[in-house]
């Protein structure tokens, strides 16, 4: 089995999606921290089990105050609406994903072989995808990658995945600007308190 390791809004959906298309039945990839114990290739916990070190994995981290951000979209019904109601955000939820996504990165990025950032990932440069290939020694197709890498808009990802945390009505200006936003008001707490600068790659 061959895994994927992130925390929770980290891009573990659109880094799937793409592999589902490059190799057509992901049955033998993983998600590794899935609470429930299912086999599902596309949910995954934000509890991390520290007791397994897994060699063949590769590590997926995001910026955290992108994170933390997306996170409070994602569990809107429950923490966003205190921001909406009274323009604070729910401190105690930040704290909680703070120590996890800490506790997240002091465990895997001392242990994953292969550790792959986000920005990199969507950004045009397939070398990223390479690593990744190389990592599971699969020999990498670039224009099959291109193809792949072209085809998965958020919309077509949020059919095939069929998940809720693929939402493209969020990749607005209001969004994007509440996200300037928040970077504003919390981004050194969030990284000071993360560990991020100290694993930053």
């Amino acid at each position: 089995m061959k895994y994927l390791v992130s925390y929770g809004r980290s891009g573990s959906h659109y880094f799937n999606g793409i592999m589902l298309d490059y190799l057509g039945d992901l049955s033998h990839w993983g998600v590794l921290n899935q609470k429930d114990k299912r086999t599902k290739t596309y949910t995954h916990s934000h509890d991390i089990d520290t007791t397994t070190k897994f060699k063949d994995c590769v590590y997926l981290y995001r910026n955290p105050v992108h994170v933390v951000y997306s996170a409070y979209h994602a569990d809107f019904d429950t923490y966003l609406k205190d921001y909406e109601f009274n323009g604070e955000y729910n401190m105690n939820y930040m704290r909680r994903e703070i120590d996890k996504i800490r506790r997240h990165y002091d465990f895997y990025l001392n242990n994953s072989k292969c550790i792959i950032k986000f920005d990199d990932l969507i950004s045009e440069d397939i070398s990223v995808w390479e690593r990744v290939f190389d990592n599971f020694e699969i020999e990498l197709d670039y224009e099959k990658m291109k193809k792949c890498i072209g085809d998965n808009t958020k919309p077509k990802l949020q059919i095939k995945i069929n998940s809720k945390y693929i939402n493209p009505k969020l990749d607005n200006d209001n969004y994007k600007q509440g996200r300037i936003d928040f970077e504003s008001k919390f981004s050194d707490l969030i990284i000071k308190d993360t560990n991020y600068l100290k694993y930053d790659i």
